[in-house]
């Protein structure tokens, strides 16, 4: 989060760095980096996604503790569970259970 922070501070000050819409945003935008990386020099249609549908436990910014993402050529969804957080400027808690998306 702190790279997160410095990200807001310097591209986006006069956006809330709590807002979820703006943390979602990073974390997404992160995910792509990390599959553009993967691509190299190879940027068509078919490498992005055959290394989109190859991720295995990327842990991206703002996921919070435990927040992975994997996925297949069979299952493109990032995300498989939830968990319900509680966050404020300076901490963040889960609350209740973690819920299976299947």
């Amino acid at each position: 989060m702190i790279d997160y922070r410095a990200f807001m501070k310097q591209y986006l000050p006069e956006v809330d760095p709590t807002d979820a819409n703006a943390v979602f945003a990073y974390g997404m935008s992160m995910t792509l980096v990390s599959v553009l990386t993967k691509c190299g020099n190879d940027l068509s249609r078919e490498n992005i996604m055959k290394q989109a549908a190859s991720l295995s436990r990327f842990v991206g910014a703002g996921g919070g503790p435990g927040a992975e993402i994997t996925t297949s050529p069979t299952d493109f969804r990032l995300f498989s569970q939830l968990q319900l957080t509680r966050s404020t400027a300076r901490t963040s808690r889960r609350s209740g259970r973690g819920v299976n998306a299947d």
